[in-house]
């Protein structure tokens, strides 16, 4: 019974969730909140990378796999997602629901022995360091912060690239994910129109299927036989479609409906 618990814990931190949240919310909520939340989750990967391999402890021997613990990348992460959005999202029982989601994510790494109390706590306390320098950043140079992120994340790829022998998937993937996130929404969100519904929805399914285009292509044209650099750009164009999704389908309604008038 723990570990079906703990499993459905986990399931929210888990990509198939994670994704698929953002995009939506991103899409139907709060564009603003959730394209902060995207750049936070995807510097929060490389920061923790950074630290890991700084670090160096590694995974419990009983997991059988490479790689290093402290502080846990799954907690961080977490931690970053549902606080900023129980920061910004001003509904008590959202707040309550996201304290008992960190609670549960926390104990079930620690359950199935992925992490120790010290992976965990590292894991939130380097969260909350990003959450208040990146809020406070924000409010002091909030047209520049873009650009910070990106020259952060830049310096973050060499340390780890100076510091390991060879940079793995999940760094890439954040790194070019952040890249075609910010520069698609320095471009897009100038333009950015407010959408009905129907706007949205045609969206949500553009933004779905064209994810879906750019990943299969990748998958079976590209293939994973290729250096990863080159396999996880994928992610650079991920990242520009998020954004691109919302005003590529105002932009076409608008047109179309100057021509019907």
């Amino acid at each position: 019974m723990q570990d079906q618990i703990a499993q459905f814990f986990l399931l929210f931190s888990d990509n198939i969730v994670i994704i698929p949240l953002l995009i939506l919310g991103f899409i139907w909520l709060d564009r603003a909140t959730f394209y902060h939340a995207v750049c936070l989750i995807l510097l929060s990967i490389l920061v923790n990378v950074a630290l890991k391999v700084t670090f160096q402890i590694p995974l419990s021997p009983s997991l059988g796999k490479k790689g290093y613990a402290f502080p846990s990348g799954h907690m961080q992460l977490v931690t970053v997602l549902y606080t900023w959005l129980a920061f910004k999202i001003e509904n008590l029982g959202f707040r309550v629901v996201a304290v008992a989601l960190l609670m549960g994510i926390g104990l079930s790494l620690i359950h199935f022995d992925y992490h120790n109390y010290y992976d965990v706590l590292a894991g939130v306390f380097f969260a909350l360091l990003l959450l208040i320098s990146y809020y406070f950043s924000s409010l002091k140079w909030p047209k520049n912060v873009p650009w910070f992120i990106l020259l952060i994340a830049s310096l973050l790829m060499l340390y780890i690239h100076w510091r390991t022998d060879e940079i793995l998937s999940h760094p890439w993937m954040a790194y070019y994910a952040l890249w075609g996130l910010i520069i698609a929404e320095q471009i897009a969100n100038r333009k950015a129109v407010a959408m009905v519904r129907s706007h949205k929805l045609l969206a949500t399914l553009l933004c779905f299927v064209a994810i879906l285009g750019v990943h299969t292509f990748f998958r079976y044209v590209i293939t994973f036989n290729q250096p990863v650099p080159l396999y996880q750009l994928q992610w650079l164009l991920i990242g520009f479609i998020i954004p691109w999704a919302n005003f590529g389908v105002a932009g076409w309604m608008k047109i179309k409906q100057k021509r019907a008038l």
